[in-house]
């Protein structure tokens, strides 16, 4: 038995346990953080509807932080 025949089993099992965990974390990530993401864009929303004059500026700096969250999850998918 080479080497290669050997160490194959091992390779396979650690592929699965990294798709496994690969599974998991797309899962934590849409169960949990995608759910907040949501949320914070309905604040925000509501923010901009009762928000004084003059905070444009900041919850337009808001809504470009969360779609940079937005980005950066996506890419965890």
């Amino acid at each position: 038995m080479t080497c290669d025949n050997r160490l194959q089993p091992l390779n396979d099992d650690f592929e699965a346990v990294r798709e496994d965990e690969r599974r998991r974390l797309a899962r934590d990530l849409h169960d949990g953080t995608a759910q907040l993401i949501v949320l914070m864009q309905l604040k925000i929303g509501e923010l901009r509807r009762l928000a004084p004059e003059g905070s444009e500026e900041l919850i337009e700096n808001l809504d470009e932080a969360l779609a940079e969250v937005r980005q950066q999850v996506r890419g965890y998918l």
